[in-house]
C-alpha cells in the first residue's frame, strides 16, 4: 500500500515582492478545493508568511481555522539558513513561529518541516524544549532510505522523523509539468514503492517558488487517490526505527555564500544581552530603564527571527537596525546601574 500526503512549504519571503500577493490567491483557491473535497494535506509556514497573510490575505487563516484537523495539518518551518544557529537562537525562532501559528491559526503545530542536510543536535534540542513531537525531513534523492527514523542529538534526546523521498515525488512533479502521462507516473511510483518499505509514504513537496503548480494539485490528488491508495496526514504515520544519523552543529558547507558567521555572531550578542539584563535586575538596576533595554532586545529578536536572508541590501539594513538596538540597550543597562 502506498500512502499519499502532500506538503506545501510556503515561505513568502523567498518570493519577489511582486509575486507574493498573487501566490496567496492561488494558495487560497487550492486550499478551498482540497479541503472541500476532503483531500488531506500538510502546509509548512514561516512566521513571516503568517504575518503577511494576516495583513493581506486573512481569509486563508479563516479557512485553516475552520478546517477539520484530519484534513489539514499545519507544520512549522524556518528558513534553511537559520537551522545552523546556536541553541538559543533556534529556540527563539522556533518558539516565535509556533506562537504565531497558535495565535493566527488557532492550532498548535506538533511538527517541523526541514531539509535532511540541516539536521543538527541543536535543532533537535530546540524542538524537544519547545515541545515538538516530530520532524518532517525532506531527503536528498541521490541515496534515499525512504523510511521514518528517529533522530538523536549529542545528549541522547531523540525526536520522531518522517523522511520525504524525492524519487517517488519526482514522478508527481513530472506529471504536474505535463512531462509524463498519469499511467506512467502511477506505474513508476508502484515500481519504486516495491523497493521501499511495505508501507511507503508518497510525497509531493511543493515549494513556494513553484506556487503556480497549486492549480493542478486537486486533479493530481484525486487521480492518485483513485489509482494508488489511501491518503493520510503525516501525524498518523509515525514509526520509529534505529538511526545512526548524526550531524555536527556547524555543518554549513552548503551555505558558503551566505554570511552565516555574521548571523551566528549576532545571535550570540543577543544571548549575551539577555544575560546582562538578568544580571542588571539582580543587581538592583532601575526597573524602568531595564524594561526599556529588554524591550529593545526583544525588538531585535523579532527582526532576527524574520530577517531577510535572500536580499543583501535588505539584510544589511536589518543587521544595522539590530546592532543599533542592542547597542542602545547596552547603554541603557549601564545607566540603570549608575
Amino acid at each position: 500500500m502506498i500512502y499519499l500526503a502532500q506538503v506545501i512549504c510556503f515561505d513568502l519571503l523567498r518570493l519577489p515582492p511582486e509575486e507574493r500577493y498573487e501566490a496567496t490567491k492561488v494558495l487560497e483557491e487550492a486550499l478551498e478545493n482540497l479541503i472541500s473535497n476532503e483531500l488531506p494535506l500538510n502546509i509548512a509556514f514561516t512566521s513571516y508568511t503568517l504575518e503577511y497573510l494576516a495583513e493581506n490575505r486573512r481569509r486563508i487563516l479563516n479557512i485553516i481555522k475552520t478546517s477539520p484537523p484530519d484534513i489539514l495539518e499545519i507544520l512549522s518551518t524556518i528558513p534553511p539558513e537559520f537551522q545552523f544557529l546556536p541553541l538559543y537562537g533556534l529556540r527563539k525562532v522556533i518558539s516565535l513561529n509556533k506562537a504565531k501559528i497558535r495565535q493566527l491559526c488557532e492550532i498548535s503545530p506538533e511538527g517541523l518541516y526541514i531539509s535532511a542536510s540541516s539536521i543538527t543536535p541543536s535543532l533537535v534540542s530546540a524542538l524537544k524544549r519547545e515541545e515538538y513531537s516530530y520532524l518532517v525531513v525532506h531527503e536528498n534523492a541521490v541515496n534515499p532510505s525512504f523510511k521514518p527514523f528517529k533522530i538523536e542529538n549529542t545528549v541522547g534526546d531523540s525526536i520522531n522523523a518522517i523522511g520525504l523521498n524525492e524519487n517517488l515525488s519526482l514522478y508527481i512533479k513530472l506529471y504536474l509539468d505535463d512531462k509524463i502521462l498519469l499511467n506512467t507516473m502511477i506505474d513508476s511510483s508502484k515500481e519504486l514503492s516495491g523497493r521501499a518499505e511495505d508501507c511507503s509514504l508518497l510525497m509531493y513537496v511543493l515549494r513556494e517558488t513553484s506556487w503556480r503548480g497549486l492549480s493542478k494539485i486537486l486533479h493530481v490528488a484525486k487521480s492518485l487517490v483513485e489509482n494508488i491508495g489511501k491518503l493520510i496526514t503525516l501525524k498518523d504515520y509515525l514509526f520509529i526505527v534505529p538511526s545512526s544519523r548524526e550531524k555536527s552543529i556547524w555543518a554549513a558547507e552548503n551555505h558558503a555564500d551566505f554570511p552565516a558567521e555574521l548571523l551566528l555572531s549576532i545571535w550570540n550578542q543577543v544571548e549575551f544581552m539577555e544575560t546582562l539584563l538578568d544580571l542588571a535586575e539582580r543587581l538592583g538596576g532601575s526597573r524602568t530603564i531595564v524594561f526599556k533595554a529588554r524591550s529593545l532586545v526583544e525588538e531585535a529578536v523579532q527582526i532576527l527571527c524574520n530577517i531577510d536572508v535572500y536580499r543583501d541590501e535588505v539584510f544589511v539594513n536589518q543587521v544595522n537596525e539590530i546592532l543599533l538596538k542592542l547597542d542602545t540597550a547596552k547603554r541603557y543597562l549601564v545607566s540603570s546601574l549608575a
